[in-house]
């Protein structure tokens, strides 16, 4: 698929492409953070099973505690999966409420004549009148 298409599928429906970068970048910082804090703390985090538990808990910022990297390296990828976990959170309530707004305004606008379309079918009569009344004269 050329970038032209994508780019013309993304205008479209955007609302849907954030979703999936949004899922996207989600996934990724599990699958990344799980192998880089399983390598930093070995000492905590045993096997992969336990890392992607924390992995997941960190980036929905649920944070039991139960595990925890105690190495600075550890809680480094740690404070990068919590701020992946609220950018997540901020940007997944901003899509939603775009499309609640947008749902919304397409009702509205479906309801009522739009003031714009009206005052140009007033102003395409007056022409249509003046022309008529050019013709006469």
């Amino acid at each position: 698929m050329n970038r032209q298409r994508v780019l013309d599928r993304f205008i479209k429906n955007p609302l849907r492409w954030g979703w999936i970068a949004l899922a996207t970048v989600t996934v990724f910082a599990i699958v990344v953070s799980t192998v880089l804090v399983r390598r930093v703390d070995e000492t905590n985090f045993k096997d992969y099973g336990d890392a992607t538990w924390w992995a997941i808990q960190t980036v929905t910022t649920v944070g039991y505690g139960d595990i925890v990297p105690t190495t600075g390296a550890g809680r480094f990828v740690g404070g990068i999966v919590m701020i992946v976990g609220l950018s997540f959170l901020t940007v997944a309530t901003a899509l939603l409420t775009a499309a609640v707004i947008e749902t919304v305004r397409r009702r509205r606008f479906a309801a009522l004549e739009d003031p714009v379309m009206t005052e140009l079918k007033a102003l395409r009569a007056e022409v249509a009148e003046l022309k008529e009344l050019l013709g006469r004269h």
